[in-house]
C-alpha cells in the first residue's frame, strides 16, 4: 500500500543457548524466485560481518516456518523484503553492547550501507539479439550501469522453466 521499494524488518535473535551470537538475514520463499530479496540480504549480511565482526547467514524464512514469517509473506512479491537479525540479545556480552548508543549506531550503519549499495548497484537487464536453429541464443546484458560486469556463475538461463547450460562471453 505504501508503494515501497524495499522492506526491512529489524530484529535481534534470542536463544536458550546464551553462547550463540551471529547475524541472520531472512528472505521469503526460495532464492530462485525471490532474487531481489536475496541480493539485498547478501548486502546486509556482508555489512553485518564487516561492521559487527559476526558471522552472518542468509536463510529462507521457510526454514523456520512452513509458510514463512508473517511480515514477509504478506508483502507483494515485487517488493524486496528481509528480516535482519543483527545479533543475539540473549548473548550476555551482546546484551550489554545493545545498551550502548554507539553500538546501536554501528548496527544502523549496516542497514544504511546495505540499502545504499543495493540501490546503487543498478538494475540488470537483457535484450535478445539473435537466435538460430542450432539453439544458439545471443543475449545482450546490461549490469544496470551500461556495462557488462557479471560473474559467470551468477547468471542463470531458464527457458520454459528449465535451467539451460550457458557460456558467458564478453565481446
Amino acid at each position: 500500500e505504501a508503494k515501497a521499494d524495499l522492506c526491512v524488518s529489524i530484529h535481534h535473535s534470542v536463544a536458550r543457548d546464551r553462547s550463540l551470537n551471529y547475524s541472520i538475514v531472512y528472505f521469503h520463499k526460495n532464492a530462485s524466485t525471490n532474487r531481489a530479496s536475496v541480493d539485498f540480504a547478501s548486502y546486509l549480511a556482508y555489512y553485518f560481518e564487516k561492521r559487527l565482526r559476526l558471522s552472518a547467514k542468509v536463510y529462507s524464512d521457510h526454514l523456520v516456518f512452513s509458510h514463512g514469517f508473517h511480515v514477509l509473506r504478506n508483502l507483494k512479491d515485487e517488493i524486496p523484503a528481509v528480516i535482519g537479525e543483527a545479533s543475539f540479545l540473549s548473548h550476555p556480552e551482546n546484551e550489554l553492547l545493545l545498551q550502548r548508543e554507539d553500538h546501536i549506531e554501528k548496527e544502523a550503519s549496516c542497514y544504511r550501507e546495505a540499502i545504499i549499495e543495493y540501490f546503487d548497484s543498478g538494475i540488470p537487464s537483457y535484450k535478445l539479439v539473435s537466435s538460430n536453429d542450432d539453439n544458439d541464443i545471443i543475449i545482450e546484458l546490461d549490469d544496470g550501469f551500461g556495462g557488462v560486469h557479471f560473474i559467470d556463475n551468477s547468471l542463470e538461463v531458464i527457458i520454459d522453466g528449465k535451467r539451460i547450460p550457458h557460456k558467458l562471453t564478453v565481446l
